[in-house]
């Protein structure tokens, strides 16, 4: 009897724990302590790196649905624009008091992505990208603290030279991720090659096209699917004294013929846009903290790139 009893407690244990670990998907009957549960906690302090992040990310499956259902779904625009066949698995959580700081790896096709998310009380509160792996030649490390500083390391070079970034961040009681430290032994000269996400994008609408500030500001305004709607991605860099770099991505709204807004769901983050027929002028109302350093902000004025034409070809008789 013994033996039997046994087998059928070992039993009960096996289906507890296929029931802990079920995946969440469709967001019907899902609530913010199942989404929590998904999540094991974390010790600090926890590091994450280009070589690991796929064995530190838990076997669940959360489904698009059931992740913007708690986190709004702009978290991904900078990362994968308006892709939604997104693998997410939770990597863990970590809990200081009223806050939760969660963990999650976001895969595509071509990009995984750590993403790190705030809640205050079961509500959310930040964001951030703690660790981008695209195949590219770039080490990347990231790892919190007992004192849950963030410290995200990059790494490049050639076997001559070894370039290297440090950024420390904090999460802070307005809630907002801060830059407290930068070091880089990057020439200050340097420029960041990038691609415009929105490249493909149509630009059909009066004041879509591309916009430029210098050699390290960017602005790429593209239709959105109504008039009167836009979207948009501005990168800049400034290699003053205080060096300060940002980046966002989002959709604006136009408010009158030349004017338009951009508002962040779930941050404070407001931009406004403020058109003529060779420029842009944008300007920060409301604190985009999570999109740029501490000592600059998205206030600037960007002059439109002349279209390339291409000349027809001539044919020959």
């Amino acid at each position: 009897m013994n033996k039997y009893l046994f087998v059928f407690l070992i039993g009960l244990v096996t289906v507890g724990a296929c029931k802990q670990k079920k995946n969440l998907e469709g967001n019907e009957g899902v609530a913010i302590v199942d989404f929590m549960e998904a999540y094991p906690k974390l010790k600090l302090p926890f590091s994450v790196s280009d070589t690991n992040y796929k064995q530190r990310a838990d076997t669940t499956t959360i489904s698009y649905e059931v992740f913007t259902k708690f986190i709004p779904d702009t978290v991904f625009n900078s990362s994968f624009g308006n892709e939604k066949k997104l693998q997410i698995n939770p990597i863990g959580k970590i809990i200081e008091g009223s806050e939760k700081y969660l963990t999650t790896l976001v895969s595509s096709k071509n990009k995984s992505v750590v993403f790190l998310d705030v809640f205050k009380k079961d509500t959310f509160s930040a964001h951030m990208p703690l660790l981008v792996s695209n195949n590219d030649k770039v080490i990347n490390t990231a790892s919190i603290d007992n004192k849950l500083s963030i410290v995200l390391n990059k790494e490049w070079g050639d076997e001559t030279e070894t370039m290297y970034e440090r950024i420390i961040l904090a999460y802070n009681n307005v809630g907002m991720f801060t830059t407290i430290l930068t070091e880089t032994n990057k020439p200050a000269s340097e420029s960041v090659a990038f691609i415009n996400p929105l490249d493909t994008f149509p630009k059909l609408f009066k004041f879509s096209g591309d916009y430029s500030k210098g050699k390290n500001g960017f602005l790429s305004i593209r239709d959105a699917g109504k008039t009167g709607s836009y979207k948009f991605f501005v990168r800049f860099k400034n290699d003053n004294e205080e060096a300060c770099e940002g980046e966002i991505r989002g959709e604006l709204q136009m408010s009158s013929e030349t004017s338009g807004a951009f508002t962040g769901n779930g941050d404070p983050c407001s931009i406004g846009f403020t058109f003529s027929s060779s420029q842009v002028k944008i300007k920060e109302n409301g604190s985009c903290g999570n999109y740029r350093g501490i000592k600059c902000f998205f206030n600037d004025t960007f002059i439109k790139k002349k279209e390339t034409k291409t000349a027809p070809r001539k044919t020959q008789d």
